[in-house]
């Protein structure tokens, strides 16, 4: 009905005809009185401005019927009124990242909008598509034609937050080697965004390869005592191309004497475990920031020592503090460092089986990572599925890392089929809990954790 009303209301403005009044409906707290204050509102023009609230409205109400709710939508984004295709921008966000359904048609008319001359139009739609990046490809082209177009203005040192810098991010997110040529530009000296080294990890290092001189000389330029976190993204981005060109900056970044460049020298140490055995050269810096204080630090410099070759029993030992520490957050990121280690942290097994039996230590995101350590380290089905389904229900984040592990065990994870079952069963992406506004769900994870459950019930012969 809502979809029907829209219609006839965009026919009758486009040949300038106007309906006739209709006495109006009696008022109810139902979903039918929504539309018909929706078609009140349509009759004379789209333009009303309440209508859009309206369909907002109409939208929560729907709730998980997808269906209808992704047919709403697609009607919305093809309205010639620009206010009702804001809200239809803004919504879409919403529903593709949040509710699983027939999405590619929406996505590809959320790529349409980037054909507008309306500059915040193509910056609102390439905005919420950098969002859905894992299930983007139907807007793909729109995107690589609006970056093709190049920037209206000169490149601005804030790029990504300009129309033609949206889209560009937008398509970079997908990994779409199009977008390589514009990135070499507005790198040269411009925002440094931290996903960079995902996109390219999406592309493929052979793809990426034209990013590198940029990369590597703006690393080059890094001053010890500034700009952490931009040190870490280009890290990050040059280690995702070619990490061996990453050893001389690296290197002098982590030799800064004294206390001069201490916030850099943790990004570094951050973004280290990357390089692997091609940061041998730093194994004496390492080994000497493996005796500073904070625990937090000693643990990501454990893992660059690990990754560079560096000596084990020095690695371990770090780690098993980190897994008796107090902060969760510590504990988290030891566990983490374990899983990639998998059977070479096995002298760690008696440490994670302990706590593993510690309730108050081993809640929330700790339970998933301490999980996924158990299997990687010990194999052992048995020994891990209890703590991977105490994961699963300990906290909705987990459940993406857990259906991974749970695809690697094959069919020794058919204790998992009920739950993998009524997860694929939802409307709902894994961590939408409800609520509006500006929420965005982690779409990309989601898609993983579709992926992976699949994998389990084909494998458990479950279809």
């Amino acid at each position: 009905m809502a979809i029907d009303v829209m219609r006839e209301a965009r026919e009758a403005e486009e040949e300038g005809t106007a309906r006739e009044d209709a006495a109006p409906a009696p008022e109810t707290p139902t979903m039918i009185s929504y539309l018909r204050r929706l078609e009140a509102s349509h009759r004379g023009s789209v333009k009303a401005p309440w209508a859009t609230d309206l369909l907002k409205e109409l939208h929560y109400a729907l709730d998980d019927r997808v269906a209808e709710r992704f047919a709403l939508l697609e009607d919305q984004l093809r309205s010639p009124d620009w206010g009702q295709r804001r809200e239809a921008i803004d919504m879409s966000g919403l529903l593709l990242s949040g509710w699983r359904g027939p999405h590619e048609e929406s996505v590809r008319l959320l790529g349409e909008q980037l054909r507008e001359a309306e500059p915040r139009i193509v910056r609102w739609a390439a905005g919420e598509l950098q969002w859905l990046y894992a299930i983007g490809a139907p807007a793909a082209d729109s995107l690589a034609g609006r970056v093709a177009a190049g920037p209206d203005h000169p490149t601005q040192a804030q790029w990504n937050e300009t129309s033609y810098g949206a889209a560009l991010s937008a398509l970079a997110a997908q990994g779409d080697t199009r977008a390589v040529p514009g990135l070499v530009e507005v790198l040269r000296f411009g925002h440094v965004p931290e996903e960079l080294g995902g996109w390219i990890d999406r592309m493929g290092p052979d793809e990426a390869a034209a990013l590198l001189p940029v990369l590597v000389r703006r690393l080059s330029l890094i001053d010890p005592e500034e700009q952490p976190e931009r040190t870490g993204f280009l890290l990050d981005a040059v280690a995702a191309v070619r990490p061996a060109e990453v050893v001389e900056p690296v290197l002098r970044l982590l030799r800064a004497p004294g206390r001069r460049g201490t916030r850099v020298r943790a990004a570094v140490a951050r973004a280290l475990p990357r390089l692997g055995a091609t940061a041998r050269e730093a194994l004496p810096e390492l080994r000497e920031l493996a005796q500073e204080r904070d625990p937090g630090h000693r643990v990501d410099v454990a893992a660059a020592l690990w990754s560079a070759g560096g000596e084990k029993d020095v690695v371990l030992s770090v780690l098993s503090k980190g897994l008796a520490a107090e902060r969760w957050f510590q504990r988290y990121d030891a566990l983490r460092t374990i899983a990639r280690m998998g059977a070479e942290a096995a002298e760690l097994l008696p440490d994670l089986r302990r706590l593993r039996e510690l309730p108050g230590d081993n809640g929330g995101w700790v339970a998933g990572t301490l999980a996924v350590a158990l299997w990687q380290v010990g194999r052992d089905p048995e020994e891990s599925m209890p703590a991977l389904l105490h994961a699963w229900s300990e906290h909705r984040d987990n459940r993406p890392d857990v259906a991974e592990v749970w695809a690697q065990m094959g069919s020794s994870a058919a204790p998992a089929v009920p739950m993998l079952r009524q997860e694929l069963a939802a409307a709902r992406r894994y961590d939408n809990t409800g609520g509006r506004g500006r929420i965005r769900y982690r779409c990309a994870d989601d898609e993983q954790l579709l992926r992976h459950g699949r994998a389990v019930l084909a494998e458990c012969g479950d279809r």
